[in-house]
Order: C-alpha cells, then sequence, then structure tokens
C-alpha cells in the first residue's frame, strides 16, 4: 500500500495508551510510520515511551516563516494546480454550514443567541481559510516522506487538516472519532466522512449514534473496532478480597467523568458507618470544586487526591484497591465518554468496577457478571452498590476473573489492530 503517516492534532498525550499501543502494533504489521502532530504536547511525565513517541513525532507547526509558507503555496500551485483550486473552491463553497449555526441561533429566545452563534460562525469561516493557508506545509512533509495513505485521530482539526491535504494532493485518508468528537458537533464531519476512505469509532453505540446523525452516509463506510489495552502488563495482585477497603477513580477532572457523584456517595457511606478510603488520581479544571466539595462534606480523612501519576506508577496503586468507580455522566452539551480506557485497566487487574450506563460502557460491563452499572447521576445507587461490594466477599468474587476474560476477549491489541489495518488496505 506505500507509507502510512498518522495526523493528531496534539501528540503525544499522556491519557492516551490506547493510541500508543495502536502506534506500536500498527508499526508492526506495516512498518516504519510516520507521525505528524499539528501542535506540541502541553505537558508530559518522565514515561520513557511517551518521550520516544515525542521524538518520532514531527510537528507540522513548530515554526512557520512567511516567505517559507508562500514558497509552499506557489510549490503546491505548481505541483498540484487542480487539487490547489479544488480546495479553495471547497472551502469557500463550505465557508458556513447554516443548519448547525442556526440551530444555535434558535436555541434559546433570550436575544444573545444569535449574536453568539454568528461569532462562532464567523470564526469556524476564518478558521478553514486559516486552515487551507497552512495546509501547504502538512502536504509537502507528506511528499517528502513518500506517505500513501493518513489515517488521523479525532475528528478535529486533525481529520480537517488531513480531508484539505487529501483535496489537494489526492493522498487519500481515513480517520478515528473517539468521544466528544462525535457527540459535540464538529466542523465538516459530514464532508470529512464524506471524502474519507472509511470512518473508524471505537464502540458500537458511536457507530449506531453516526447512523442515525447521518443516515444518507453508506453504513458500511463506518467500522466499529474496539481499541487495544496490554491487558497482559496489568498482573491481578494476591491479595485479592482481603484488601483494604480502598475505593479508586482515575481520569480527568471533567464534569463527564461525574465525580461530584462519587463523592456524594461517599458521604452517604461515610453517614452509614463504612469503613472506606477513596483516592482521587488525575487532574483537571474541576479538581478545586472537588476538593471544595470534599471539605463541605466533612471527607478530609476518606478522600485523597493523588494528582496527575506517570502511567507506571499508577499500575502499583491499581493493585491496592479493592474496588473502581467511574460514574460518569453525559453533559448538558452531549459530551459524554466512550469506553474509559481506566475501566479495562481495573478489569484486567481482576478489581470489581462500578461504573453507568452511559454510552458504550455496557458493552464492557455486563452487570452482575464482569462489573456492576448503576443509573447515571443516581449518588445513592452507587453507594450501595460499592457498599455491597465491600462487604460481600461472594459478589465481590464472582466478577473479579470474569471482568479480566472480557477485556482479554474484547480488547487485544494485536487483534484489533490488525482489524483496523485490514479496514484501512480494503478502503484503499
Amino acid at each position: 500500500m506505500g507509507k502510512l503517516a498518522y495526523i493528531f492534532n496534539r501528540f503525544p498525550v499522556v491519557s492516551e495508551t490506547f493510541i500508543k499501543n495502536e502506534i506500536e502494533y500498527m508499526g508492526e504489521i506495516e512498518g516504519n510510520i510516520e507521525l505528524f502532530s499539528l501542535l506540541k504536547p502541553k505537558k508530559l511525565n518522565n514515561d520513557v515511551d511517551v518521550l520516544k513517541l515525542k521524538e518520532r513525532t514531527e510537528y507540522i507547526f513548530d515554526t512557520i516563516l512567511a516567505h517559507r509558507l508562500l514558497y509552499l503555496h506557489f510549490w503546491s500551485l505548481v505541483h498540484y494546480a487542480k487539487g490547489y483550486f479544488k480546495t479553495l473552491s471547497f472551502v469557500w463553497h463550505n465557508r458556513k454550514k447554516p443548519y448547525f449555526y442556526d440551530k444555535l441561533a434558535t436555541s434559546n429566545n433570550d436575544g444573545n443567541t444569535y449574536a453568539t452563534s454568528s461569532k462562532i460562525r464567523r470564526k469556524i469561516t476564518q478558521n478553514r481559510f486559516f486552515h487551507f493557508l497552512l495546509v501547504p506545509v502538512l502536504v509537502k512533509k507528506l511528499v517528502d516522506s513518500q506517505v500513501t495513505h493518513m489515517h488521523a485521530h479525532f475528528a478535529d482539526a486533525a481529520s480537517n487538516f488531513a480531508l484539505l491535504a487529501s483535496l489537494m494532493s489526492g493522498i487519500p485518508y481515513t480517520f478515528t472519532a473517539h468521544a466528544y468528537d462525535i457527540f459535540i458537533e464538529q466542523d465538516l464531519m459530514r464532508e470529512k466522512i464524506t471524502y474519507s476512505s472509511a470512518l473508524i469509532t471505537c464502540t458500537k453505540f458511536n457507530k449506531e449514534f453516526l447512523l442515525q446523525k447521518y443516515p444518507d452516509l453508506p453504513a458500511e463506510k463506518i467500522f466499529a473496532i474496539y481499541h487495544g489495552l496490554k491487558w497482559w502488563e496489568f498482573s491481578p495482585p494476591q491479595t485479592g478480597v482481603n484488601k483494604k477497603p480502598i475505593i479508586l477513580t482515575v481520569g480527568r477532572f471533567v464534569q463527564k467523568k461525574g465525580f461530584e457523584f462519587l463523592i456524594e456517595a461517599c458521604g452517604i457511606l461515610k453517614s452509614q458507618g463504612v469503613s472506606f478510603e477513596c483516592w482521587f488520581v488525575g487532574d483537571g479544571p474541576l479538581r478545586e470544586k472537588l476538593e471544595a466539595q470534599v471539605e463541605q462534606q466533612n471527607l478530609q480523612n476518606n478522600i485523597k487526591f493523588w494528582g496527575l501519576v506517570p502511567h507506571s506508577k499508577v499500575k502499583d496503586i491499581y493493585r491496592q484497591a479493592k474496588l473502581f468507580a467511574l460514574p460518569c455522566i453525559v453533559n448538558e452539551d452531549g459530551d459524554r465518554d466512550g469506553i474509559p480506557n481506566v475501566l479495562l485497566e481495573a478489569m484486567a487487574m481482576e478489581i470489581p468496577v462500578v461504573s453507568t450506563n452511559v454510552s458504550a460502557i455496557p458493552e464492557l460491563i455486563e452487570h452482575d457478571k464482569t462489573g456492576f452499572l448503576v443509573e447515571s447521576g443516581n449518588a445513592a445507587a452507587l453507594a450501595e452498590q460499592m457498599k455491597e461490594l465491600l462487604q460481600n466477599t461472594k459478589k465481590y468474587c464472582d466478577v473479579c476473573q470474569a471482568g479480566r476474560e472480557r477485556v482479554q476477549m474484547l480488547f487485544d491489541p494485536k487483534i484489533n489492530v490488525t482489524r483496523l489495518w485490514d479496514v484501512i488496505k480494503e478502503a484503499v
């Protein structure tokens, strides 16, 4: 097929271990893969594998000089004249998307929404022309690297650039859409699917969501392939049911994780005299709000915030936990998780998991078989389920091995990356 290139918006990201695994196994199948990122990563810890990926990645817009950009437009015009004008025409004719923005404009009658949507419309229109201004930089790098196919991760700016680069150069592309980039309206989403060779998404729920949203698009162009986890690296601890009553949660401190309901559930457990600790691993914009909630409910002696922890050390924390809780919710804007990777990691460790019936989580967790599901946003139900797991030895033991086997069956990275490669080859 030729050489494959991955296109990212910002890469690498510490929390996206599934992408790291995908690149590793895709490299074993296809050989040397080119990695391109529009932007440099914001924060990286000392994880050796992540730092190696950074060294391998070429950053498209690290430094761009005006005269260099002018030269690349002239180069593109000379070598890809038809594609150059095709891309310019595409950007011009798609400078406005009435449906999305009119929907924003009519969402309420407070007199301010239309002004807001008009600003968004102008911003997106400007972004499209800005993307056109920059896309020759990517095209030149792709051509110099002899890339014959692009695969973009996330349906955001990365796939926007893959679309424009494909229109200009004729190099085909596929892309993977995950969670926020599906459930929150994305710029040119229909066009990105239409012009792509294939769209891959990581859950069956996501595929059905997209087919319902775009019923006129061919279903055979959208594939559901689970991402992978190196489950063999998550060995179950020896202590098992006799571990201390530690409830663990891991994730970014954002609304869709539902951490406020976990804290509320901890308050219920404390009021019922249940002995426990709850450990929060991660960071994010809601940290101060969550810490304030802990103080308000007088849970300082029960809840501990670990902050950001290198992925290699998170495994040691997993081994100490008796159960894992992640009470995901759906945000007001529709954003939600797909299948959070941390649930896979906990189940691979044979730690019973408690989550909610949001999005594709039930594809992983079969209630009362491989884990437990409670109603989203229901702290009382969450507290009741956690209490039962902490106190009911039989129920605890029944799900441990079943959870690990579920991960082994559905999320083997070698099998799933091979499926992805087969889809890319077939689509091309």
